[in-house]
């Protein structure tokens, strides 16, 4: 229950959050449209208590997920984009191992930068140090008690051939050799199946710069090839990404062990698909905490093209996931485009408010009327009265150019709603 004490709190916080928060987590792989961790948090810490499951159906790279396990809370999420999966299993998994062990992170971050090290001077024998320790079964025997899926069953979902003949349209030829060389031995090398989860979303990572597109990701998504070819160092960039990643991990405050009970769900799902997620916790959730997405805002899944490619998706996968995805850019031309996104995101509401406990708290992240996409709130507002449930807040923040992935669009104002039966 929320008291008058935490209410008053969060009407007196500066939801803009100018400055990032020591101890919350950061994102380790680039996503556009990602909210500041801090939005989450402060939400999680006062809708919830320890252990309470916390809920994100439009996931993304696992923002509220990330700020749930850290905090002591369970987390579940669902998300439609599979490079926002991986990231967000990979993050999560991370953040769990070192509530077990902190020196596991870096243990896993030594083991890919052997195989780095390996594949730049051409010296296989460095791996064989990985094939002793046996760290990467370990790794996998703890994070199949906390995690569903296990290691074991998402890297069988994502260790498909890349669509390397795609890529190459994208990087220059010898670039394109070293990261064939490099997926190679991630896939080879004893690392335990989520250390290869994390060689792959390492990889994934550093596509974006590895290309020969150097203008923005927009013209990645927009399907823009490079003029000219230039070549990348993708040995360097796999060292700068693990450097900021262990300090990512090294810097964000986890609670202690969380024993051998699941703490996390990852569900591959888009609710476009009028079908329930088949990964689903079971127990019933405490608080509902998303931002669903912007009419005609993004295309999150044209905008990570490269790193599906890299996970063995053709052309034609890419534009049936955007299809897909509630609210995407592509669809803003369509007739009644910003009608069928409030159908869908009220019609997945329906579906996701099944989940919820009979106390259960609501909040949304959701966009100001001044940029023109008022119908959303409005149309959540009304479903969710339908059904008994009040509005109990609503505050504006500004979305911080410095710290925005969207600064592009036309949206520089949000509203933060929540809501409880």
């Amino acid at each position: 229950m929320i008291t008058t004490r935490i209410w008053r709190q969060l009407e007196n916080i500066d939801w803009d959050f100018s400055e990032h928060l020591l101890g919350s987590s950061k994102a380790i792989h680039w996503y556009p449209g990602t909210f500041p961790s801090e939005v989450p948090g402060t939400l999680i810490q006062a809708l919830s208590a320890q252990d309470d499951l916390i809920f994100d159906p439009y996931g993304g790279i696992g923002t509220t997920a990330l700020e749930s396990l850290r905090q002591g809370r369970r987390a579940w999420l669902v998300e439609g984009n599979p490079v926002g999966c991986i990231i967000s299993y990979v993050s999560a998994g991370l953040l769990l191992l070192k509530s077990v062990d902190p020196s596991l992170p870096a243990i896993l971050v030594a083991s890919l930068r052997s195989i780095i090290e390996s594949n730049k001077n051409d010296n296989l024998t460095v791996q064989l140090r990985i094939k002793e320790d046996n760290v990467g079964k370990d790794i996998d025997n703890i994070l199949a008690k906390l995690i569903q899926p296990t290691p074991k069953q998402l890297y069988n979902a994502f260790s498909c051939e890349p669509n390397w003949e795609s890529l190459a349209k994208w990087v220059e030829p010898q670039t394109l050799i070293n990261l064939r060389k490099l997926h190679y031995s991630i896939k080879t090398t004893p690392l335990g199946n989520f250390g290869k989860l994390a060689g792959l979303v390492m990889t994934s990572a550093i596509l974006r710069p590895a290309s020969s597109q150097t203008q923005s990701w927009g013209h990645i998504a927009d399907n823009v090839l490079p003029k000219s070819f230039e070549s990348k160092d993708i040995y360097k960039l796999c060292n700068n990404w693990l450097s900021r990643t262990q300090n990512i991990i090294v810097k964000t405050q986890v609670t202690s062990s969380p024993g051998n009970e699941k703490r996390f769900w990852l569900s591959l799902h888009s609710w476009q698909k009028r079908k329930l997620p088949k990964i689903k916790p079971s127990i019933e959730v405490n608080v509902l905490l998303t931002s669903p997405p912007y009419a005609g805002a993004i295309d999150y899944t044209l905008a990570q093209r490269l790193s599906l490619y890299l996970l063995g998706h053709s052309e034609d996968n890419v534009k049936t996931l955007c299809s897909m995805e509630i609210g995407a850019r592509r669809k803003r031309f369509l007739p009644a485009s910003q009608a069928n996104w409030v159908s869908d995101m009220v019609h997945a509401l329906s579906q996701q408010v099944t989940y919820l406990s009979s106390n259960a708290s609501l909040a949304f992240v959701l966009p100001h009327k001044d940029a023109g996409r008022e119908a959303g709130p409005v149309g959540i507002e009304a479903y969710l009265r339908s059904i008994d449930c009040s509005k109990l807040m609503e505050v504006e923040r500004s979305i911080r150019q410095g710290r925005a992935r969207q600064s592009w669009t036309s949206i520089k104002k949000e509203i933060i709603q929540i809501y409880g039966f």
